[in-house]
């Protein structure tokens, strides 16, 4: 997509800047990368990196497990579940005053 800027000025930075990062990212993929995979290849194959005996690197892991800590609802101290309260919404509230003011119910 080209873009359309009549300053001249402008459009010299745009491509210089492109120019520029288009060279970094050739020197990045053409030398940089293979360089830095060989010297990687060559750091595992060194002889500190050979594990002759994996034996040795695997030692058993002896962590203490605590005990399963209890967790209480209320403040009287046991651990039962509190009781749900009970909400009381307007329409349940409006029925409830109704079916109040009819005579014979109690």
């Amino acid at each position: 997509m080209e873009l359309k800027i009549k300053d001249k000025e402008l459009k010299l930075q745009i491509k210089n800047f492109k120019d520029e990062i288009t060279k970094e990212a050739e020197h990045l993929i053409n030398d940089f990368f293979p360089r830095k995979c060989i010297e990687l290849n060559e750091y595992l194959k060194a002889d500190h990196m050979q594990l002759s005996h994996s034996s040795s690197v695997i030692v058993p892991i002896n962590l203490p497990i605590p005990d399963p800590v209890l967790v209480k609802n209320n403040d009287s101290g046991d651990a039962t579940p509190a009781k749900k309260r009970r909400v009381v919404t307007e329409e349940r509230n409006h029925a409830e005053s109704i079916s109040q003011n009819i005579p014979g119910n109690f």
